[in-house]
């Protein structure tokens, strides 16, 4: 079922949805049917939001995924997401719609870690009390987003749980139970980076120190001097305290993907995160050729 109309619409709708789930009582966020409703949000709703905004969402054994997210203007300016066999993405020369591929799944060393942490805090997320689960469903409101669109939105208090713990447990710091008041995040400001062939070295220069924060160092594979945006194959390479000056990471980039080679490109990829609150910084990328 599709509510694209109007905000009496979008009301009625939600009005429904709020009945039911008092009667069955859920909380808002659960939710009780099956198949799939797009809800169009706006300044009349209690969802909030902006009117051109269109939530599809599918509605399965009493969960619910968030299957796209699709800006309208004219007609329609812009999507993000997947419905049905389709994908909604955005490409160099705009927005596009392709079919849904399922790639391989490699199961590489660093999926497993990956999934293994949030397993691992997932599972700690149900042994956390209801008072401390409300506590950290009471804090989103402190850890606002923007989406693609950059329209305002708030993780669900598992999320930023689990967002947060992640942070730190990528930078060994110890996780926590009690949602932390917002930190003022210092970004890292890098520059000179620089990678010399001759004699293997690779580093760059940080800008700014904090006490409070420690950098995770990602960088991806040599490739092709063409290549222009490799951000999704970057691994960790380095954490180490924010302090200014050269940072030098030449062993841990070649024990990696070993000896460097001159020609080629490798891009960087540096993030901050608060030692405390788990926080991180939006990530700043470079990227130099071998020489």
């Amino acid at each position: 079922m599709y509510y694209i109309q109007t905000p009496y619409l979008c009301l009625r709708l939600l009005e429904v949805l709020k009945r039911a789930l008092a009667i069955l009582q859920f909380s808002n966020h659960s939710h009780i049917f099956n198949g799939i409703i797009a809800i169009p949000i706006n300044s009349q709703c209690s969802l909030g939001g902006d009117r051109r905004v269109l939530f599809i969402f599918v509605l399965n054994n009493l969960k619910i995924n968030i299957m796209a997210l699709i800006k309208w203007g004219a007609i329609v300016v812009d999507g993000r997401g997947k419905i049905g066999g389709q994908v909604l993405s955005r490409g160099r020369s705009g927005a596009i719609i392709r079919t849904k591929v399922t790639p391989v799944n490699p199961r590489t060393s660093r999926q497993t870690a990956v999934r293994a942490i949030l397993g691992a805090l997932s599972s700690a997320w149900r042994a956390l009390t209801q008072p401390q689960r409300e506590s950290w469903n009471a804090a989103v409101f402190n850890f606002q987003k923007t989406n693609i669109f950059g329209d305002t939105v708030n993780p669900t208090g598992k999320n930023l749980y689990v967002g947060l713990n992640t942070n730190l447990t990528k930078v060994s710091e110890p996780n926590i139970d009690v949602p932390p008041v917002p930190a003022e995040l210092v970004a890292p400001i890098i520059s000179d980076f620089t990678a010399d062939g001759t004699v293997g070295l690779l580093d760059f220069a940080v800008a700014n120190a904090s006490v409070d924060q420690k950098l995770y160092i990602q960088a991806s594979p040599q490739v092709s001097a063409g290549i222009t945006n490799i951000s999704s194959k970057v691994s960790l390479i380095k954490v180490e305290p924010q302090s200014s000056g050269s940072v030098l990471f030449s062993t841990d980039y070649t024990s990696v993907y070993g000896p460097l080679i001159v020609g080629q490109k490798i891009f960087l990829r540096v993030s901050a995160v608060n030692k405390v609150t788990g926080q991180m910084t939006v990530p700043e990328i470079l990227s130099t050729i071998v020489t």
